[in-house]
Parts: structure tokens; C-alpha cells; sequence
């Protein structure tokens, strides 16, 4: 019994219909694929589309400029970290030696805390410049976002003028 579940399970998937998927039906009956759709839906579809690629857009930029503020703020602390570390390493070997240290037993630790240092802040630097630029693009994009649509809003309340005709032409 078990085994006639387990194959009328695995079998469930391979019956599905996947025409369902890519394509629609319309009104007549007839199959139609989503070009067709937005094609039949005429001008009032290319805003659609192109806000909802727009709001892609934005989202992913958004994304990313999460992810850069992130790096800027964690790579400078990073930096500061191999830094401490350079310097417990350096005052270890002087610990090491008793007190008797030259000046090349510490540039080891030194140079190691030096080096991080400034791998951190030059990718912190980067990140941030970076941030900032995307925050700027995204603030000068939703602007314009605001004033097409306010000018969008604005032309569809305008009331239609006497010469002009109420009828469409066909």
C-alpha cells in the first residue's frame, strides 16, 4: 500500500498542465501569450509597464545602497581592529624579550597594524563615496517620479475644452 501512495505521489508532478502558465485565455477562446495582453491593453499599459520596471530599479539600487552604507561602516572598524591586533602583537614580543627591543623586532606589529588601518579606510572611503552617489541618483529619480506624476494627475483634471469633441474618432 505504501508503495502505490509513493507512486501516485511521484506521478502528480509530471500530470501538470504548464500551457496554463504561459499562456491565457481570452474572451473568444482563444490562446493569447502576455504580449498579447499588454498589446490588446493598449496605451494604458505602457505606463504600467514602464513604472513597474522602474520600481525594479529602484528597489534593486536601494538594495545596494543598504549594502554599500554596511561596508562603509564596518570597514573602517575592521581596519581599527587589525590594528589593535598589530599592536597586541608588537607589545607581545617586546613582553617576550624582556624589555631589550630594537626597533626592527617592532615594526613587524607595527606594519601589520598600519597596513589594516589603511585597507579599512580606503574601502570605507570607497563604500561611502559610493553610497552617497546611488542616494543622490535615487533622491534626484523619485523627484522626477513626483513631478510626472503630479503632472499626470494635473492633466487628467483638466476639464476638456467646448471646441473639442467628446467623441473618439475610430
Amino acid at each position: 500500500m505504501p508503495s502505490a501512495l509513493l507512486t501516485a505521489a511521484t506521478a502528480l508532478p509530471q500530470q501538470v498542465d504548464t500551457t496554463a502558465l504561459d499562456t491565457t485565455q481570452t474572451a473568444s477562446g482563444q490562446a493569447s501569450s502576455l504580449l498579447d495582453i499588454l498589446v490588446l491593453g493598449g496605451w494604458v499599459m505602457v505606463p504600467l509597464v514602464l513604472l513597474s520596471l522602474l520600481t525594479i530599479y529602484l528597489l534593486v539600487e536601494r538594495l545596494i545602497t543598504i549594502l554599500l552604507a554596511s561596508i562603509a561602516g564596518i570597514a573602517p572598524m575592521l581596519g581599527f581592529f587589525g590594528t589593535v591586533v598589530g599592536m597586541i602583537r608588537a607589545f607581545q614580543q617586546i613582553q617576550n624579550l624582556q624589555g631589550n627591543v630594537n626597533p626592527s623586532v617592532l615594526a613587524g606589529g607595527i606594519w601589520e597594524a598600519l597596513i589594516t588601518t589603511a585597507a579599512g579606510l580606503l574601502v570605507g572611503i570607497l563604500a561611502l563615496f559610493s553610497y552617497n552617489y546611488l542616494m543622490g541618483r535615487i533622491r534626484r529619480l523619485s523627484n522626477d517620479m513626483e513631478r510626472s506624476a503630479t503632472d499626470f494627475i494635473d492633466l487628467l483634471q483638466e476639464p476638456v475644452s467646448p471646441g473639442r469633441s467628446e467623441e473618439v474618432p475610430s
